[in-house]
């Protein structure tokens, strides 16, 4: 019998910590939505952070950030879903170009296109191939460094180097089987880095 209400206690007692970790206050992620300007086949919700590109094309699927880049600022993406149909997957880049000053008419349906604009584009999917629910992050640093990030906020490794003299602007290519992704937003505080991953999980 003792035992039994000793397990009673530790069990009570496991419940409680657990209600008192969902309340805890996470660091808020800023809100980043995607540009109005975006590839042919792409589908943007009202809120421009989801963007889905048509499950018919695997081309025109360019979405970029609303502003230009801050140095050291992690941008988050969710993986919403996928479409077995095509090979390859998304690609993130950074460009010099407002997107402000492009028309959706003039952009080129397969995005490795972009480069050959005279501006300052350059581009990368040398990443492993993400998942449903993968939460991918990225950051320039001043010294031009393209980071992939890790779960926990730290450089999981460099993509490229890039020219951050000027403004940059942010944009993704949704490509091959990478079907939908949702942005989720820009932290840039260094405090309680370990604890953002909490936060992406259980608030998206």
């Amino acid at each position: 019998m003792a035992e039994l209400q000793d397990a009673r206690s530790r069990h009570r007692e496991t419940s409680e910590n657990a209600a008192h970790s969902s309340q805890l206050v996470f660091p808020q992620l800023e809100a980043v939505p995607f540009h109005e300007i975006h590839g042919k086949n792409v589908e943007l919700n009202e809120t421009r952070t989801i963007a889905e590109r048509k499950p018919e094309a695997v081309y025109g699927g360019g979405v970029f950030l609303s502003r230009s880049l801050r140095v050291n600022e992690e941008i988050y993406v969710k993986v919403m879903k996928l479409n077995h149909a095509y090979v390859s997957h998304m690609g993130v880049g950074v460009t010099t170009c407002n997107p402000t000053s492009l028309e959706e008419t003039i952009l080129p349906d397969d995005a490795e296109d972009l480069l050959d604009r005279p501006e300052y584009w350059v581009m990368t999917r040398d990443f492993e191939e993400p998942g449903v629910g993968d939460i991918l992050g990225f950051m320039v640093d001043s010294d031009g460094k393209l980071h992939k990030l890790s779960r926990h906020g730290s450089s999981k490794n460099v993509l490229m180097h890039v020219d951050t003299s000027t403004p940059l602007w942010m944009f993704f290519d949704i490509y091959g089987t990478t079907q939908t992704i949702k942005i989720l937003g820009e932290y840039s505080d260094a405090y309680q880095k370990g604890t953002k991953l909490a936060l992406l999980i259980h608030k998206h």
